[in-house]
C-alpha cells in the first residue's frame, strides 16, 4: 500500500522540507518565527499521524488525510513566505521614507524597477487569497525571494545613503543659510539707500 502512495508522501516530505528552510530563512531576516506558518506545519504532521495511524491499523492509508496533510504544508510555505514579504516590504518603504526619492536613485541601481517589484509583491499578498493552494505557495515563495534581494542590497548600500543623505542635507542648510544672508544683504542695502536718500534730501 506504501507503493501506491509513494508519490504523494514524497511530494508532502518535500514541502515539509522545504516549508521548514523558508521558516528558517524568513526568521534569519525578521528575527522573528513565523507563527502561522509554524502552525500550518503542525497540523500537517497531525494528519500525517492520523494517515499513519490509519495504515497501522487496517494496512490502508488515510488518502483524505495525506491531502490535507500536503495542503497544510503548502500553506506553511505560503504563510512564511507571506509573513516575509510583509517584514522586507515595510523595510523597504521605511528606507524610501528615510532617504527619499532623490537619494536613492543616485546609488540603488535601477531603483524604480525595485520599488515597482517591492509594490508588486505587496499586491500579490493582497490579492493571493484567490490563488490555488500549490501555485500561490510558490508564487508566494519567488515574491519573497525577490524582496528579501532589494532590502538585502538596501542594508547593504546603507553606508552610502547616509553619506548622500548626510551631504544633501549640508546643502539645505547652507541653502538657507545663503537665502538668510541674501535677506540680510537686500536689507541692509535698503537701509542704506533709504539713509542716502534722507541725506542727500536735507542736504539739499
Amino acid at each position: 500500500m506504501i507503493a501506491e502512495h509513494k508519490e504523494i508522501l514524497k511530494a508532502l516530505c518535500d514541502d515539509f522540507d522545504r516549508a521548514d528552510k523558508i521558516i528558517q530563512d524568513v526568521k534569519s531576516i525578521t528575527t522573528q518565527e513565523a507563527i502561522p506558518a509554524i502552525s500550518e506545519l503542525r497540523y500537517s504532521g497531525w494528519h500525517l499521524a492520523l494517515s499513519l495511524n490509519s495504515y497501522i491499523a487496517t494496512g490502508n492509508f488515510d488518502e483524505k488525510k495525506l491531502l490535507e496533510a500536503k495542503s497544510h504544508s503548502k500553506r506553511a510555505i505560503f504563510e512564511a513566505s507571506r509573513y516575509g514579504i510583509l517584514f522586507c516590504v515595510t523595510n523597504i518603504l521605511d528606507f524610501r521614507k528615510m532617504y527619499g526619492g532623490e537619494i536613492m536613485p543616485g546609488i540603488i541601481k535601477d531603483y524604480s524597477e525595485k520599488i515597482m517589484k517591492a509594490e508588486e509583491s505587496r499586491i500579490f499578498v493582497v490579492s493571493a487569497a484567490s490563488e490555488g493552494e500549490d501555485s500561490r505557495a510558490d508564487a508566494c515563495y519567488a515574491h519573497f525571494l525577490t524582496v528579501k534581494k532589494i532590502l538585502l542590497e538596501l542594508i547593504s548600500c546603507q553606508p552610502e545613503l547616509n553619506e548622500a543623505k548626510e551631504l544633501k542635507q549640508k546643502e539645505i542648510e547652507d541653502m538657507k543659510k545663503r537665502h538668510k544672508q541674501t535677506i540680510v544683504i537686500t536689507i541692509a542695502v535698503a537701509i542704506i539707500m533709504i539713509a542716502v536718500s534722507v541725506i542727500i534730501a536735507v542736504v539739499k
